[in-house]
């Protein structure tokens, strides 16, 4: 019996692709099975034959605690980029994190440097005056979730300090994810 591919190549040299319908019915019935499979164990992250049907299912699966085994102690470097806490609108907190630390350092450049060739950092005393005061608004907001999570992270079993400055630094998106993604319940007293 030959495949199709090889009956299409012969009788015109075309080959077919399958309908979209078909490659969605397909992955949706790949991802039942991941998650059937999930439910009843979840994959082991060292596991790469598991992990890589996870990935060609979902390109976002290795964000999604669910599918996985948990540890019980979160890895300090996933903490520090943000892995593992709830979406906001959809988007991932690692990505959230990223792009509001990257515009936190234009915001700072804009703002505090002046080089008149370069035009981010050429702009008028007004522009800056603003800019000023939005950054003086945010830290005292994050100072207030700040506060919050030194608070909290020894609830959760986390040093209290390195939350602090996080949520000093990136506010909310840091509480959110001491709060949702360490992996960790508070202490009941």
């Amino acid at each position: 019996s030959e495949s199709p591919v090889e009956e299409e190549s012969e009788s015109g040299g075309t080959i077919v692709l399958p309908k979209f319908e078909a490659i969605k019915k397909r992955k949706a019935d790949k991802k039942d099975d991941i998650a059937r499979a999930g439910r009843a164990k979840r994959i082991p992250r060292n596991d790469e034959t598991l992990f890589r049907e996870a990935i060609e299912v979902d390109p976002n699966a290795d964000a999604n605690p669910s599918l996985f085994e948990d540890k019980g102690n979160v890895d300090f470097v996933a903490i520090v980029l943000g892995q593992g806490a709830d979406t906001f609108v959809g988007i991932e907190s690692a990505y959230l994190q990223l792009g509001h630390s990257a515009l936190l350092l234009v915001i700072v450049l804009a703002t505090f440097v002046n080089e008149p060739s370069f035009p981010l950092t050429n702009l008028p005393v007004e522009y800056r005056d603003f800019l000023k005061q939005g950054l003086a608004v945010t830290a005292v907001i994050n100072s207030a979730v700040a506060v919050l999570a030194v608070f909290e992270a020894p609830n959760r079993k986390q040093p209290a300090w390195f939350w602090g400055s996080k949520s000093l630094l990136l506010g909310g998106i840091a509480l959110n994810q001491l709060r949702t993604g360490t992996g960790t319940q508070p202490v009941s007293k």
